[in-house]
């Protein structure tokens, strides 16, 4: 018996699944996009969006350009940010939009075009991989890595020496 159906029996799902190793060798293929897109995070600071599934996914890539480029990054929900923090935008801040599709999609595009009305530089992160939303955050987790290595080496940093910060964490 295979084990997806095991765990969850929606064959679908189990299938998307097993379709999630070949959809992160795809994004990593996207390493050049990235590149392309990382001179829009050169400066100190930056907002990361996202919304359901994906807005954890904007927390790991905040977490990731901070760690390792020294872009003090906060991310936000989509529906948290615009009852508030929307006040805090500028012409010119970069703003990372994580966007898996499915049914957040009009949300994400609202705010992208309210950003882009202010001036804001929008980078949008989206999901090719044609997995289902809720497996979305595994690509895009990882296209959000790649960003932030483009970032810390085109800003002159080691991303695989970042300072300060131990490999292993210690508690006691």
């Amino acid at each position: 018996m295979d084990a997806f159906v095991a765990a969850d029996p929606d064959v679908a799902f189990a299938a998307a699944l097993r379709a999630v190793p070949e959809a992160i060798e795809r994004t990593i293929a996207r390493d050049s996009e990235m590149e392309a897109i990382a001179p829009g995070l050169l400066g100190p600071r930056a907002i990361v969006l996202g919304r359901g599934y994906n807005f954890s996914t904007a927390e790991e890539i905040a977490l990731k350009l901070s760690e390792t480029s020294y872009v003090l990054a906060r991310a936000w929900s989509v529906a948290d940010f615009e009852h508030g923090p929307i006040a805090i935008m500028e012409a010119g801040l970069p703003v990372v939009l994580v966007d898996g599709g499915g049914m957040v999609a009009s949300d994400l595009e609202s705010v992208r075009s309210r950003l882009e009305a202010k001036g804001c530089a929008v980078l949008h992160l989206f999901d090719v991989s044609g997995l289902p939303e809720e497996l979305t955050p595994i690509p895009l987790a990882v296209l959000g890595q790649l960003l932030a290595h483009q970032v810390a080496v085109a800003r002159g940093f080691d991303p695989d020496r970042p300072r300060a910060i131990q490999k292993v964490t210690r508690t006691w």
